[in-house]
């Protein structure tokens, strides 16, 4: 894992293009790539939405996205949603932010803000959800 920061911080109230790019920031720590060779733009629009973006930006480096299980710890590097420390809705409710996780600890926290401490164990965060990288092939035993 390389660390990556953001590179944007804005937050619902700024067009989606200017919108914060932790995920961004925190696949490419991961991949130990450039944050501009994992595009991911904020978008929930059902013709081209922020999940579809994730896998077509991993496929590119081999990977796909999985949702993971939160009721465990997960093993190896994997991200974490947890609630932004900086960037609210208008209602006053957190912004969901993306961290880099090794084991059951925070490895890294891309943002430009306020981080979640290096070494966090995930018993003291609110996830909210978690994802792991897969590899898109397995070799000469994977299956189609």
């Amino acid at each position: 894992m390389k660390p990556v920061m953001q590179t944007k911080r804005g937050g619902e109230d700024v067009p989606p293009e200017e919108r914060g790019d932790c995920l961004s920031a925190a696949i490419a720590s991961i991949l130990e790539v450039a944050i501009e060779d994992v595009p991911i733009p904020h978008s929930d629009h059902e013709e081209y939405h922020w999940w579809d973006a994730t896998q077509e930006a991993l496929a590119i480096h081999g990977y796909i996205a999985v949702i993971a299980d939160t009721g465990f710890v997960i093993g190896g590097w994997w991200l974490a949603g947890v609630p932004s420390l900086n960037l609210r809705k208008p209602n006053g409710a957190p912004l969901p932010h993306m961290v880099v996780m090794h084991e059951g600890k925070v490895a890294h926290d891309p943002s430009l803000g306020q981080r979640y401490e290096v070494g966090t164990p995930v018993e003291d965060l609110i996830l909210l959800d978690a994802y792991v990288l897969a590899p898109l092939s397995y070799g000469e035993n994977s299956h189609d």
